[in-house]
């Protein structure tokens, strides 16, 4: 799937395969999405991907849960229950958005990008590959999904 092209709506989404990359390259590649025209007014945002890329590369990706990211980067108190406050998932999903947004736009030529999957908060970085011919062939076979 890897450099597919599939219609969703109406929107083209580009599918990426990105391969791991060190450290270095991930901190490089935070910087031009914090200061970005994508992000420049989204702080909470900001912060938040800060947060998360920070405590990955210190070893704690495991630890950043609802509650850590309620408490450390939202503001909230230590009676913060995610069950009642659903804020981390909104805010997540927002933090999704601007990053693919941002990758569409300002950031389509930067060789590291930065992912947050869907089903928890710890970033993953990856190097984008070129499509391939068998891409192109499998663009083909996949194109009821259009």
């Amino acid at each position: 799937m890897k450099g597919e092209y599939i219609k969703r709506r109406t929107d083209f989404v580009k599918l990426l395969i990105m391969t791991p990359v060190r450290e270095e390259a991930q901190r490089a590649a935070l910087d031009p999405v914090l200061g970005s025209k994508t992000f420049d007014r989204s702080e909470q945002l900001k912060a938040f991907l800060r947060d998360v890329c920070e405590k990955t590369w210190q070893g704690q990706a495991t630890a950043l849960t609802e509650y850590t990211i309620g408490v450390d980067v939202l503001g909230k108190g230590p009676d913060f229950s995610p069950h009642d406050d659903s804020v981390v998932r909104n805010r997540a999903y927002a933090l999704r958005k601007k990053l693919d947004e941002y990758y569409v736009v300002e950031g389509a030529s930067d060789p590291v990008r930065i992912s947050l999957p869907k089903g928890g908060y710890a970033p993953i970085f990856g190097e984008v590959e070129e499509p391939t011919a068998a891409s192109n062939s499998l663009r083909k076979r996949r194109s009821w999904l259009a």
